[in-house]
């Protein structure tokens, strides 16, 4: 039999770093390039840019990112976000026309279970909460999934629940990119940045754990454009 010694050992992977115990423990540490991963803490990243020219540049900061919640599948979780209203756009080519009020939002509020709602499209009106950030979450009917973090520099979330992508990946996962601008914020000069000669502008977004949060989710449908019943 073999007994548990407890001594740690380090596995290296490419970029990644873990320390786990010989026999009868679990992953101890996660490092990427020498950052910790860690599920209390989440993950943080920043998109910048800064202006070295002679004359002032128009900027749109956002991030892509996809997520999952760790049971079930796009119908089965809840997307809570606080938004007051969406960007309409056509529906062959997603061109925006025009904002109008979130219809339901108050339901995004406590929490949406996404059976029978399409989402392909950018939300604003997001409201800051009293720490000075805006946050969106993802969970299954247990409450567990992942919360995104973000400050009031970005006005906008784009959302997408996979509809139009094909075979496996139709309805697989949720993206959820906070974003400083809507699309086609460069035709349309809605929340689109200037950035002066010398200056910088930054978009930093958290991502973290949620366990076991009751989400009070109720089903339902969201009508409009870019986000609509199936």
């Amino acid at each position: 039999m073999t007994v548990a010694t407890g001594q740690q050992v380090r596995i290296r992977a490419g970029a990644y770093a873990a320390v786990t115990t010989e026999v009868g423990g679990g992953l101890r540490a996660l490092t990427h390039d020498g950052r910790p991963l860690d599920a209390a803490t989440g993950l943080t990243w920043s998109v910048a840019v800064a202006n070295l020219g002679d004359d002032s540049a128009p900027v749109g900061l956002g991030v892509h990112p996809y997520v999952v919640a760790p049971s079930g599948g796009v119908d089965d979780w809840t997307l809570t976000f606080d938004a007051a209203r969406i960007q309409l756009a056509t529906a062959d080519r997603l061109m925006p026309t025009g904002i109008a009020d979130l219809p339901d939002a108050d339901s995004f509020r406590r929490g949406r279970r996404l059976a029978g709602v399409t989402f392909d499209g950018a939300v604003s009106g997001l409201t800051l909460s009293e720490d000075g950030l805006r946050r969106a979450s993802l969970t299954d009917d247990n409450g567990d999934g992942v919360e995104f973090r973000w400050g009031a520099i970005g006005n906008w979330l784009q959302l997408f629940t996979c509809d139009d992508l094909p075979g496996e990946l139709q309805r697989a996962a949720v993206a959820i990119e906070p974003q400083t601008c809507p699309p086609d914020a460069f035709n349309n000069g809605i929340d689109l940045a200037w950035v002066a000669p010398g200056e910088s502008l930054e978009l930093t977004v958290g991502i973290g754990a949620l366990t076991g949060r009751a989400t009070g989710a109720r089903s339902g449908r969201a009508r409009g454009t870019a986000a609509s019943s199936s």
